[in-house]
Parts: structure tokens; sequence; C-alpha cells
């Protein structure tokens, strides 16, 4: 540092302010890296080779300590799992999308290891971690390949757990919704459906939006997907309203859970940069729940256009805060909430249709409460 400051004068302040924020990358307060002063950009590198996963999102509501670093992150996102089952062998491909270099584990187990492994074509080695075959991955886009071989085909294959798609063909026969149990054991030998009884591909979505005139403004959208057909990847919306920032986003299974099933089913979903989401959806009925903030004084939302798969309408339903301030909606056509199927607890709330491009205002008639009790 004393040579630094001989040559480069207050840079070294200006550095180690950078190394402290970026260091610790993961807190509010640190310096995100297109604020970083283009003086120092050359040094960016060098401040962050030994900072790990710094590119890789966090899931809601984690603590970045390192206590809890390995769990808050999520930095691989495995997409469709494809396996072809023929005779005594089996191929499988899969994408991953690795935000950070990183371990990965891979289809199969001790007794039936994966062979021939290619990682962009080229060939990778498959480590024994407690009995999963593994490869430690690159970051970027990857495409893995490998193959299975066997005397006597297996009842079921081991996946990875965090495995949401898979397409599974069986003597060249396309599996239309493959059995995959919360084990992740992909099961190859009992009575499952095929294309001649497949149900067609769709798709049902329903919208409806909270508003809570807090400080700042929240906005809770529920979204209800009910879905049939093949496991595939979707993107619905755009989700987000414009200026909100994301805060969480959870999704679950509407249906009551039956007895030996998954105590709390989910889907894989991501929130994009463009505000869509991006969910690998498979049959059932799902709820995704994403809760948004808008910072600073808010006097209109408008619900943008659709694109793709998306609703042209939704219902939205607005919960005063008259101690904040009183604000009168308008601009929107009120309708009666308990005529809706909103969920049961937001029915107390004004209620609204809304179309896209309409746009609600909120115009304020008095700020703070004169009369506190």
């Amino acid at each position: 540092m004393t040579r630094c400051k001989k040559n480069f004068g207050i840079y070294p302040i200006l550095l180690s302010c950078l190394i402290l924020g970026l260091s610790n990358f993961s807190k509010v307060d640190a310096v995100p890296l297109e604020k970083v002063p283009p003086q120092l950009e050359p040094w960016v590198d060098w401040v962050l080779h030994d900072v790990e996963h710094y590119t890789c999102p966090f899931h809601f509501n984690q603590s970045s300590s390192n206590a809890t670093k390995k769990r808050a992150l999520n930095c691989q996102w495995p997409s469709r799992l494809t396996l072809n089952v023929n005779g005594n062998q089996a191929d499988f491909s899969q994408e991953w999308l690795m935000y950070s270099t990183g371990w990965i584990t891979l289809p199969g187990n001790l007794k039936y290891w994966p062979q021939n492994v290619l990682i962009n074509d080229n060939p990778a080695i498959i480590a024994n971690r407690s009995g999963v075959p593994s490869l430690f991955a690159p970051q970027g886009q990857l495409l893995i390949k490998g193959q299975f071989q066997w005397e006597q085909r297996p009842e079921f294959l081991q996946v990875p757990l965090n495995t949401g798609l898979v397409a599974l063909t069986i003597d060249e026969t396309n599996v239309t919704i493959p059995e995959l149990d919360t084990q992740g054991r992909l099961w190859l030998q009992r009575g499952i459906a095929t294309d001649q009884t497949a149900e067609d591909n769709r798709l049902d979505i329903k919208v409806y939006r909270h508003i809570i005139d807090e400080i700042p403004l929240q906005l809770i959208t529920q979204i209800e997907l009910d879905v049939a057909g093949r496991h595939r990847e979707v993107l619905l919306g755009p989700v987000m309203l414009d200026k909100h920032i994301a805060m969480s986003l959870k999704s679950k299974s509407s249906l009551p859970v039956q007895a030996g099933l998954e105590k709390n089913p989910s889907l894989p979903v991501r929130l994009e940069t463009d505000g869509r989401l991006r969910v690998q959806v498979r049959p059932g009925s799902w709820t995704l729940t994403l809760r948004t903030r808008q910072p600073g004084p808010v006097n209109q939302l408008t619900l943008p256009p659709s694109k793709e798969q998306w609703v042209s309408k939704e219902v939205w339903v607005f919960e005063a805060r008259n101690d904040l301030r009183l604000v009168e909606v308008r601009g929107v056509t009120a309708i009666d909430p308990q005529q809706t199927a909103l969920p049961s607890n937001w029915r107390k709330f004004p209620a609204y249709q809304i179309h896209a491009g309409e746009i609600l205002e909120l115009v304020e008639k008095r700020r703070g409460d004169p009369e506190p009790s």
C-alpha cells in the first residue's frame, strides 16, 4: 500500500473503500459495479480475485453473513434434463446456467455411474462426492451430456434434486408426465402416461394484486397457474410494474397436500431483469407470490401491456393507510370483491378491474392524521 500511495496519491484511499464495498458485495451498502469510478475500473478484477460467488443471486430474506452465505446463494440454474432410454443404455443431456464456478450433481449413483460425460463437447472428469457423481463446472452457459450402460434396466434413476424439468423417452416413446418423486428418483418402469393419452399443453393464468399504501408503497402480486400437459419452461409477464423493486418471490402448490406426497411442493421460478418470470412448470395448480415496493411518492400505477403468455386484465385491491395519508382511487372500474375469485383475506378491501394500459390514480386528499387516537 505504501508503494501505491507513492505512485497513485489519493487512489489508495478510494481503492480501500472499493475493497471494503466489493469484498462484502452481498451487503446492502456495497458498491455496485456500474458505479465504480472510471479511475478504479482497472482494479476491479484485482479486488474481486479472492471474492467468491459475488455474481450469484440471493434467496430472498436470507442473511449474507459468512455462516449462512452458502445457503443464501443460488449460483446454479439447471434447465431441462433430457433422458432417452433404449434397451441397455440411456443418453442424457442438461443445460446449466452457472453464475460462478462450483460443484453440480449429475444423474446416476454408484451403481449406475454416468459414462462419456461431456461439458460443452469437451471431456469432463467426474468425481465421487459422498456416493453422488459430481462435476466441477466453470462459470457460464453449459451443456452437459453423458450415457448410462446397464445389463438390466433399473426401476428408477437418481437425478439431481434441483431438477425441475424432465423430458423422458423410453424405447422411442415420449413420456408425457415423467414420475419424479421428492427423493429425486425418476421412475422408468411404472405405469406412466405416453403421448397416446397426453393432454394438450395448457396454461391458464389469473393475476391479483394487493396494493398497500405504506411508506414505501408495497404491492403483493399473486399469480395462479393451472397447468396441463408436458413439463416445460415458460416466460410470464411482464409481472413487475414500472419503478418497482422486488422484495420476495415464492411458489407453492394450490392443491391440498395428500398423504405420502411432498409436503411443500413448489416450482423453480426466477425473476428476470426485464420484469418477467421464468418458470419451470409441471401439471397441477400453483400459486406464485411476488412482493415488490416502489420508492418515493406514488400517485399512479400503470398496468403494462401484456406480452407472450400473460393476461390482458387483472383484479387489484387497495388497502389504505389513512393514518399516513388519505387518497381517492380514480381512473379504473370498481367491482364487487365478493363476486371475484380473490384470495378470501383480500375481499374486505375495495376491488378494481384493470385492463392493460389503464392507469390507477391515487389522488391525495390529506397527509397524516390530524386527530390521532
